[in-house]
């Protein structure tokens, strides 16, 4: 399944299959695969697990179809190095922006706030 997963192309019938697959391995690789197209339902079902699944989060973080409410659910989920890199993105709503920065407050507390909660 990773070789498939790999492909050049991987069209959004094939990476539905191979998420449904549940297989972990082949799910990172296609999450890297630049050239695998996720439809909105498959990526928010690979975000539903990304807490259990770290290995997923950084492709996730990059992935270009992540949608506004994709990416705020994500922000809850994913490791602070990681949360600082979705908020670099440039492509995402202000809305997205907002809910993010309040996860990372939500983490450490408004700028100068010694009672942050440990990181992820």
């Amino acid at each position: 399944l990773a070789a498939i997963a790999c492909r050049s192309f991987v069209g959004p019938d094939v990476t539905s299959a191979l998420v449904a697959s549940g297989n972990s391995r082949a799910i990172t690789h296609l999450l890297y695969n630049a050239k695998s197209q996720l439809q909105e339902d498959t990526l928010d079902a690979l975000i539903d697990h990304a807490d259990k699944e770290p290995d997923w989060q950084e492709p996730l973080v990059h992935r270009p179809e992540l949608a506004e409410h994709s990416a705020r659910r994500l922000a809850g989920v994913i490791s602070d190095h990681l949360l600082s890199r979705l908020g670099q993105r440039g492509d995402l709503p202000p809305e997205a922006m907002a809910r993010i920065r309040e996860v990372v407050e939500a983490r450490h507390g408004p700028p100068g706030c010694a009672c942050a909660l440990p990181p992820v």
